[in-house]
């Protein structure tokens, strides 16, 4: 009995070292991220809705998935199941309208992803709706934008749009 325990055990550890040479992250889901594609436990790649969750157990996370690569509609929520942000994925990255929100619901933030790089207009909103600052960004930089102080509109300079890239 003792050999047979001995020799599972040392099978174990020589399969688990494995996983450690192809960079391997495990997570609560009893899922692997391998160079960020997510694998399921019989190691093929996830295709539908993943989620992740918080240890109270609710929704963190939910993404829809293809090939272990978010690919569609993403819905990220707080601890207290308030969704604070939606985003759209295209072959692993950002692409297309996110929108953040206050923990009340109301729009904190929208941005636009091409390819995972900012691209187009960025709004933020103070927490009763208003506008105070707008971005437009080409292929990630930030090129022209201004924000609301005491009312009035106040461009930004190209120096401090480099502060937003």
């Amino acid at each position: 009995m003792r050999k047979c325990f001995l020799l599972v055990w040392s099978v174990c550890l020589l399969f688990g070292c494995r996983a450690e040479e192809k960079n391997v992250i495990y997570n609560e889901n009893n899922t692997m991220v391998i160079e960020g594609v997510v694998y399921d436990i019989e190691e093929n790649p996830i295709s539908g809705i993943y989620r992740m969750y918080y240890p109270n157990g609710s929704v963190k996370m939910e993404v829809e998935s293809k090939n272990g690569m978010p690919n569609g509609e993403g819905k990220f929520y707080d601890e207290n199941d308030v969704l604070s942000a939606e985003c759209n994925f295209s072959k692993g990255l950002l692409d297309g309208a996110m929108v953040r929100y206050y923990p009340d619901g109301k729009i904190h933030e929208k941005l636009n992803y091409k390819e995972g790089v900012l691209s187009g207009k960025q709004e933020s909103y103070d927490e009763k709706g208003n506008v105070f600052m707008e971005i437009d960004y080409d292929n990630g930089h930030a090129v022209k934008g201004y924000v609301i102080i005491d009312g009035k509109q106040v461009d930004l300079t190209a120096e401090e749009l480099k502060n937003f890239e």
